[in-house]
Formats: C-alpha cells, structure tokens, sequence
C-alpha cells in the first residue's frame, strides 16, 4: 500500500523534464507547441491586418477570420505538442488551449486589446480553443 502513493523521482520529474519515457504530460513538448501557436497567430494576424486595412472587410467578417486564425494556430500547436511528446494528444492540445486562453485573458485584461472581454467572447473563444486544441492533439499523435 506504501508504493501506491509515493511517486519516484525519476517518474516524477521525467515529464517535466521533456524525456518522453515518463507517464505524464510533456510540458517541454507543450511549450514548443505553444510557442509554434504564437508564432502563427502572430505571422497570420499581421496578414489578416494588411487585408483588412487594404479592402473593404466589415469588422464582423475580420472578427471571424481572427477566431478562425486563433482556431487554426492552436490545431497546430496541440498538433505539434501531441507529434512531439508522441503520447496523450488530447491531454496535450487541451493544456495548450487552457494556456492560450490564459494569455488572450491576461492580455485582454491588460489593455492590449481594443475591446471589452465579454462573457459571450470569452465563452466562444474558450470552445473555439478547446476544440481545436483537442483535434490538433488527437490528430499529432493519430
């Protein structure tokens, strides 16, 4: 009963590490995941703003193009976070769309955005990222 409860050292901390022999989540693999996201939502965000500022888009279609653009950022970060670590793609793209809602959050609260967080905004983009982050990670390690 004694081993039931206590946890090694080297099953604790070889998830954390990023060796991918451990059981558990591995957070270097969701960092690398995290930053391929941003480094997407940020490359197709400026293109998404050269497009709006250059034709007559309304700034409901731009909204929906930038969730579209942040759905498909986060596929492919839980995707690239579920190939990596090879294991628990669902685990993996979910974390990373926790977090990335955690930094919109954080930025929206902030003031570096130029809009109010609604409920209603928060709670779409809150299923938007959930659901692509799972799909990528199911899809990584499929």
């Amino acid at each position: 009963m004694k081993n039931l409860f206590s946890l090694s050292d080297n099953a604790l901390f070889s998830a954390v590490r990023g060796n991918s022999d451990g059981d558990g989540l591995c957070f270097s693999q969701v960092g690398k995941g995290l930053l391929v996201a941003c480094v997407l939502l940020a490359l197709c965000s400026l293109a998404l703003a050269a497009v709006y500022c250059y034709t007559s888009l309304s700034g409901v279609t731009a909204h929906l193009l930038q969730l579209l653009v942040l759905a498909v950022a986060v596929f492919v970060g839980g995707f690239s976070a579920a190939r990596g670590a090879g294991r628990k793609g669902l685990w993996h793209g979910l974390l990373l769309a926790v977090i990335m809602l955690a930094l919109l959050l954080l930025a929206a609260f902030s003031g570096l955005t130029a809009g109010g967080v609604t409920l209603l905004a928060l709670l779409v983009k809150g299923l938007v990222l959930v659901l692509a982050g799972s799909l990528g990670g199911i899809m990584g390690v499929a």
